[in-house]
């Protein structure tokens, strides 16, 4: 791209990388391998940057493999085909791996019933030379303007008006998802087995007694849990970088496809960043186009220059550490808290006791 990119009227010395989920993933390894410096100037990371001590890096679309794990994978991966040799694999035809199912990782233990998926980036100490806690430690991030932020109703939270469907259908999460709860059970026994001795300190943060407050007890958990995790990454990711970092919180609650319940779910900020509303049955209103046009103009300033303000856009601040503020987007356009004081507390200790990946 970047040594292409003025034939097509581009500027090579503004390249901007962006993805969303598994392709956020991507753009943040991009931005932690040193084969890539120099290619792009920008990153935008919709969903997710994550802290190098959140547990869900073991599962999510950032989540990496060392070498001996990949290699043990993929020796399992081949038996299970019949191909015990590289040649053998290789002459395979291609029906035979690409078969519709996506083959999960079960040697990683989640405390649930989602896994990452089997085919993930690996920290080869060439391509990508270290984890994220080592790379950010030490520096070796490439120094780009970076974009990041999360949804509201993702990484297992969900809209009240989701639950009743939610707790009557079946439910099979799809490799590299968070888990939902949705009932008083599935809330307290997720947080023992997440947090363990810190089980009775979370229940009483996010108390229940019904199978409703559960639910909207576990969303909450999971947007604070987003939220500072990407506030601690920020910090992280800032402490030996000089360009420009801004975080979002994406709020609004887009119109469902066949009529359902409007939610701000993983991706739906997507047409919003494109202008471009979606076909089917989920018809925007005025306001939706408003929000589009706001929020495209951000991307684009971005893009353009490393900072999404300008053109009378709604101030966003460039991330500050210890500011403890998110850029809302989408419902409004303005900065928030990332969490109340005792809960960005508990998140921080929980997360400190955890493996740093």
């Amino acid at each position: 791209m970047r040594d292409n990119v003025a034939g097509f009227g581009g500027d090579p010395d503004r390249v901007t990388v962006a993805g969303q989920s598994a392709g956020a993933g991507m753009v943040n390894f991009l931005a932690m391998s040193p084969l890539a410096k120099g290619l792009f100037h920008r990153a935008v990371a919709q969903s997710h940057a994550r802290y190098a001590r959140d547990p869900e890096l073991r599962y999510l679309s950032t989540s990496y493999r060392l070498p001996a794990d990949a290699e043990q994978a993929g020796e399992r991966y081949a038996r299970a085909h019949g191909a015990r040799t590289v040649r053998r694999l290789r002459a395979l035809h291609w029906s035979k791996l690409v078969d519709g199912h996506h083959p999960v990782d079960t040697a990683v233990e989640t405390g649930g019933p989602a896994g990452p998926p089997l085919f993930r980036p690996v920290v080869d100490g060439w391509a990508i030379p270290a984890g994220y806690h080592e790379t950010y430690t030490r520096g070796g991030q490439n120094d780009v303007d970076y974009l990041t932020g999360n949804n509201l109703d993702e990484s297992g939270a969900v809209p009240q008006t989701a639950v009743a469907a939610l707790r009557a259908g079946r439910r099979t999460p799809r490799p590299g998802s968070p888990p939902v709860h949705v009932t008083l059970q599935e809330h307290v026994e997720a947080a023992h087995r997440k947090f363990g001795q810190l089980a009775g300190e979370f229940l009483r943060l996010y108390p229940a007694t019904t199978d409703d407050e559960a639910a909207a007890a576990a969303s909450r958990a999971a947007r604070d849990n987003s939220r500072l995790s990407t506030h601690l990454w920020g910090r992280d990711w800032s402490r030996h970088t000089t360009r420009g970092l801004h975080t979002y919180h994406w709020t609004h609650r887009a119109p469902a496809p066949g009529g359902g319940p409007r939610r701000a779910w993983h991706g739906s900020e997507i047409d919003y960043v494109f202008h471009n509303p979606p076909g089917g049955t989920a018809s925007w209103t005025e306001q939706d186009h408003d929000i589009a046009e706001t929020l495209s103009s951000y991307w684009i300033n971005f893009a353009a220059t490393g900072d999404p303000n300008g053109g009378g856009l709604p101030r966003w601040p460039a991330f500050d550490p210890d500011a403890g503020t998110v850029m809302e987007l989408g419902a409004r356009f303005r900065p928030i808290p990332v969490a109340d004081p005792r809960r960005t507390d508990f998140w921080t200790r929980f997360f400190d006791t955890q493996q740093a990946w």
